[in-house]
Order: C-alpha cells, then sequence, then structure tokens
C-alpha cells in the first residue's frame, strides 16, 4: 500500500495538482498484540517502516507515522520517539501530530507509564498542563512533519 500510495503521489506532483504533503502510514497493529512483546513488536514496525522509507525515498514523497494512541508502538509519546529513533530515517519519515490522540499522549490513555499529567489532573489547572504539553512537544516537535485535527 505505501508503494501504491507513493506512486500516486509522485503521479500527481508531476501533474502538478500536488506540490506537497505526505504520505500517512501507522502499524495496523493493537496495543493488546503490541504488548505481548513491545521490544520484538517494536523492532519489526521499526523494520517495516525502514523499508517503507526506501519506497518513499525511491518515489521522492516523505513519510508521516500517525501519531493515534490506537496503533501498537505509537500508543505513547515514549513508544512514537523509541520507533522513530530505532527507524532512524528522519528525512523520509517524521511524525504526524493529531490534535486529539497527542494530547491523549499527555494522559497516559493507553500506556499509563507515559503518562506526563498526574493522574489527579484538574484541567483548570492550565500551568500543570502547559508543562505537560511543553515536555511532549520537546520530544516530538524536532519530528513533526503534519499536522492533523481529528473530526471523531
Amino acid at each position: 500500500m505505501v508503494r501504491k500510495a507513493c506512486r500516486i503521489g509522485k503521479q500527481l506532483r508531476e501533474l502538478g495538482v500536488r506540490n506537497g504533503g505526505v504520505v500517512r502510514i501507522d502499524s495496523t497493529a493493537s496495543v493488546e498484540d503490541w504488548a505481548k512483546d513491545p521490544i520484538g513488536n517494536t523492532r519489526t514496525v521499526a523494520n517495516t517502516f525502514r523499508q517503507a522509507c526506501d519506497v518513499a525515498e525511491d518515489n521522492g514523497e516523505r513519510l508521516a507515522a500517525e501519531g493515534k494512541i490506537c496503533w501498537s508502538g505509537m500508543h505513547s509519546w515514549r513508544a512514537m520517539v523509541d520507533l522513530l529513533e530505532q527507524v532512524d530515517r528522519p528525512k523520509p519519515l517524521g511524525f504526524q501530530a493529531d490534535m486529539a490522540h497527542t494530547l491523549l499522549y499527555t494522559l497516559g490513555y493507553n500506556a499509563p507509564e507515559a503518562r506526563i499529567l498526574p493522574a489527579d489532573f484538574d484541567w483548570k489547572q492550565r500551568e500543570v498542563l502547559d508543562a505537560a504539553l511543553k515536555k511532549l512537544s520537546d520530544a516530538l516537535q524536532p519530528r513533526t512533519i503534519d499536522f492533523h485535527v481529528a473530526s471523531e
């Protein structure tokens, strides 16, 4: 599918109807399946993403790993940073921040061990939220190449 999407992107660029953009990718497995072997499964996703990077580069495209809490190995900010570091291909692969899901990273929704906000967080504590978002942004912003506003 990455090969097909990158070919289409390249054709649209050559036709002059697509001057930029990225091809969004995800890991397709559930967080529950990933948790059975986090090290091995992250390694598998990283290898797959490296292959996808080869395809993207062959077509002059970039890939954006979708930052949603439902995808294995991408379900927390720590897991996402680890995955991107293991792929180690910053030119063709970056992070796609999803407005809603990236905020959920701060709550540790599918990864309590990666929670940034305290369990008793009160949304009126603006300074605490700002500090959590800064920590999250400091980790992911250097890799962020796309932004998605969820409509779910």
